[in-house]
């Protein structure tokens, strides 16, 4: 079984609430990054750009270790891989606290990585896209999938094909990002949250066929704008 759902995250009402934060700040997380990360590989992930930009989501337990990990805008597998492994074995995150108690804690963290002074590559705060707001816009259409949202759910169902996992899984959690240009035609897939066993290959496979080509774009005041939609899916074993 494979279920598709809109998915909002959000907190209960709170009394007294901190959130995860890095032990020695931001700085020190991005400088201890660099440290554990072959700078070969960050040259790599540059290529020919001078910089490269994207966001990483990851959840802080009550112990203080990341996990669950989910990439925004980079699609590099190894260097995912790399990151996820890295930040898994930086035990230094202060948990977040809700009523003077422990609790899990999502924390979105955007990454630049760059050229520095000395010619050499190194992770900082991405502050590229910290724009000034724009004035407030009007949604007159959500958009969404051509045939409807049922029938994007059961098409998906139809054509996914489940991996094999070990036994004791049963159940397995993706979260994929589609960007829809203003014609409504699919340009990016992505997958947020990527739970392995191929299930990253298997959803860029189905969104390569024709019948999840098209869809409807939002419309801002009117006009479609190139609209992006995040689809969580859980697979049932």
């Amino acid at each position: 079984m494979i279920v598709i759902c809109s998915m909002q995250f959000s907190h209960a009402q709170e009394t007294e609430k901190t959130i995860a934060i890095y032990k020695g700040g931001q700085e020190k997380l991005f400088s201890d990054l660099t440290k554990n990360i072959n700078k070969e590989d960050l040259l790599e992930l540059l290529g020919d750009k001078k910089w490269q930009e994207f966001t990483i989501r990851l959840v802080i337990n009550t112990e203080g270790k990341a996990y669950a990990l989910g990439f925004y805008q980079l699609k590099n597998v190894g260097m995912r891989n790399t990151l996820q492994h890295t930040l898994s074995e930086l035990e230094k995150w202060k948990p977040a606290m809700l009523n003077k108690q422990k609790v899990e804690d999502v924390v979105s963290v955007p990454f630049c990585v760059s050229i520095d002074a000395n010619n050499q590559p190194i992770l900082s705060l991405n502050t590229i896209n910290l724009l000034p707001k724009k004035e407030k816009e009007t949604v007159t259409k959500k958009g969404g999938f051509i045939d409807s949202w049922p029938a994007f759910n059961k098409q998906f169902f139809n054509r996914f094909r489940k991996p094999d996992v070990p036994k004791n899984i049963k159940k397995l959690k993706a979260i994929i990002q589609i960007t829809v240009n203003k014609e409504g035609r699919l340009i990016d897939v992505d997958i947020i949250q990527d739970p392995g066993y191929g299930i990253y290959e298997e959803i860029n496979r189905l969104f390569q066929l024709e019948e999840f080509m098209q869809w409807i774009p939002k419309e801002i005041d009117g006009k479609p704008v190139e609209t992006t939609f995040t689809i969580p899916i859980t697979i049932i074993y």
